[in-house]
């Protein structure tokens, strides 16, 4: 599962594109992992990670996480890719 994870979010983080040219530089240096940034998003939102996206958000690099919730929403969860943010 966490191959499938990393391989996907991978994936996404290529073909983004909300991706920068410097992204591939950036996703080096978070302090978060593709992930841990699908689990932090899975326990925040209680559902199933359908995948994971590297942006810019106002605040720095985020994951976008992708996500099944239990009511069968679809919602997507900002992850700041920085330190101090595994809750």
């Amino acid at each position: 599962m966490r191959r499938t994870l990393a391989f996907l979010a991978t994936l996404a983080v290529l073909s983004s594109a909300t991706a920068t040219p410097a992204a591939p530089l950036l996703l080096a240096q978070a302090a978060v992992s593709p992930d841990e940034a699908a689990a932090i998003a899975g326990r925040k939102t209680g559902g199933r990670v359908l995948g994971v996206e590297w942006g810019e958000g106002a605040g720095g690099p985020v994951y976008e996480v992708k996500v099944l919730k239990k009511d069968g929403s679809v919602t997507k969860v900002p992850v700041p890719a920085k330190a101090g943010n595994r809750k």
